[in-house]
């Protein structure tokens, strides 16, 4: 697969839903602690370095080999220090990924303890699946929208906490327009655009856990955002 301009998510309707994403994103870091970050998608965002909070952060989406971006490796072989990021964000992954692939371990141990992962997907029951299907006959590449129980039973089976799913962008693809976040089922919030499931791991780290021989270290480096965390000093 080769993630360049055809890709859905270059629309101008995908990408004013990954800018409502990404809005949630930054909302969801201020609770979480100041640390590392991590982000996966299918399309590198320039918003995705504009996340105060948080200034270390590694950007990664796809391409034929596995992760490009910030640091290049396969999929199932993120080289970075296990439990070492407090905020993962994967956003649209699962739609092009083979659910055998291996990448929701990879998530599990990476996160820190006390962490927070959120996943986006594209949602299987919104008149968004019209719109994708329309473009794919064009000829553009069409994502295969996975349910978010599918998601969450990969996630649970790595010992992850996962709340209730919440449903961002709109009930139908849209240029302008305001954010959309709706938790359960109540005003139609089933029908928007993309689920979201947020997971936690909640056990208390103990000591330091040695990468396997195969992978090597990553380390994160200071400057992938420019703004300051404001809880640094805390």
């Amino acid at each position: 697969m080769q993630f360049v301009a055809d890709n859905l998510f270059a629309l101008p309707e995908t990408q004013k839903l990954l800018a409502d994403e990404w809005s949630v994103v930054r909302q969801r870091a201020a609770r979480v602690a100041a640390g590392p970050a991590l982000s996966l998608s299918p399309l590198r965002r320039v918003d995705e370095a504009l996340l105060p909070t948080h200034s270390r952060m590694v950007c990664l989406d796809l391409d034929d080999a596995g992760w490009t971006g910030d640091v290049r490796c396969a999929l199932s072989s993120l080289p970075i220090e296990s439990e070492s990021i407090q905020l993962v964000v994967v956003r649209h992954i699962f739609e092009f990924l083979d659910p055998a692939c291996g990448v929701e371990a990879e998530l599990a141990r990476v996160l820190a303890p006390g962490g927070l992962l959120l996943v986006f997907g594209l949602n299987p029951l919104s008149p968004w699946r019209l719109w994708c299907s329309r473009h794919a006959r064009s000829g553009m590449r069409r994502p295969r929208a996975r349910s978010a129980s599918q998601v969450r039973r990969l996630l649970a089976s790595e010992n992850l906490d996962l709340a209730v799913d919440e449903f961002v962008g709109g009930a139908w693809p849209s240029k302008p327009g305001t954010l959309h976040v709706d938790s359960g089922a109540g005003n139609g919030a089933r029908w928007h655009g993309a689920w979201l499931l947020s997971a936690r791991k909640q056990r208390v780290a103990g000591r330091l856990v040695r990468l396997p021989g195969n992978r090597q270290r990553s380390v994160i480096q200071p400057g992938f955002v420019q703004a300051p965390s404001r809880r640094a000093g805390q």
